[in-house]
């Protein structure tokens, strides 16, 4: 989210570089009640032109077919990112651990990120 936690996007990315996880961001969706608004909305394109600037052209992963993310690798990198787009997925999709960079719920995922 925009000014909440978009600096920590590129240190996300770098957690794939020795580690094949699959990191994905869930896209922010921009309404405030019921009124639209973007202050906090970072988009698939911008996440992706900020990644692509700092690490470089990102390869295109072939997603399986009901993927709720669309992935790609930084070249040298053993893990993959995946952005989760809000018209593309939908939340009672969504089965895997969702973690912010301060917390994982689940021991057995925060074991195999140390």
């Amino acid at each position: 989210m925009r000014g909440v936690n978009d600096d920590e996007l590129l240190d996300f990315c770098r957690m794939t570089e020795h580690k094949d996880l699959d990191i994905r961001f869930i896209e922010y969706m921009p309404f405030d009640g019921n009124r639209w608004s973007d202050k906090k909305f970072m988009s698939y394109a911008e996440a992706i032109e900020k990644i692509t600037a700092e690490f470089g052209a990102l390869s295109k992963v072939v997603d399986d077919k009901n993927d709720t993310s669309k992935h790609y690798k930084i070249s040298g990198f053993a893990g993959r990112i995946g952005k989760c787009v809000k018209a593309f997925a939908f939340c009672w999709a969504v089965s895997r651990l969702q973690a912010s960079s301060s917390h994982v719920h689940d021991a057995a995922a925060r074991e195999s990120l140390s």
